[in-house]
């Protein structure tokens, strides 16, 4: 019987350790999970290098539609913007450039283009299977 008890408390023992053993990798697990995503979305703006080599370029799959605002739209003014768009390892959007200006004033459609492409969001690209950030270049057009 005494034996029994004992083999009993050192079962309790292992279970009991190994259980905290894997909730301790667990939260470990977690944590270095969190800091991943805050080093990726505390990442500053334009710090990504222009060239990237990527496999798999990223895929917008939310895409906001920029305001047409209406004086411009008055005015006749339609065309294309090129932006080049900074697109983190998460798939979010950083640093938004303009190459090809429309229309540069304040609150014209340049500012409407970055202002809508930061709302985006992408399937990363991905180099060797794992997601990198890169820099893409698109238009964004404007027609009445």
């Amino acid at each position: 019987m005494r034996y029994c008890y004992i083999i009993c408390m050192v079962m309790i023992i292992f279970v009991g350790c190994s259980t905290q053993q894997k909730i301790a990798h667990k939260d470990l697990e977690y944590k270095k999970y969190t800091n991943n995503i805050q080093s990726i979305t505390s990442k500053k703006e334009g710090t990504t290098p222009k060239f990237v080599v990527y496999e798999e370029e990223p895929i917008p799959i939310k895409m906001v539609r920029p305001e047409y605002p209406e004086n411009i739209k008055k005015d006749g003014i339609q065309g294309q913007v090129i932006v080049r768009a900074e697109v983190y390892e998460n798939g979010s959007v950083g640093s938004v450039e303009i190459l090809q200006s429309l229309d540069s004033s304040s609150g014209g459609l340049d500012e409407s283009a970055i202002k809508a492409v930061k709302q985006w969001r992408f399937i990363p690209a991905k180099n060797k299977g794992k997601p990198v950030a890169v820099w893409v270049t698109f238009p964004i057009s404007f027609k009445l």
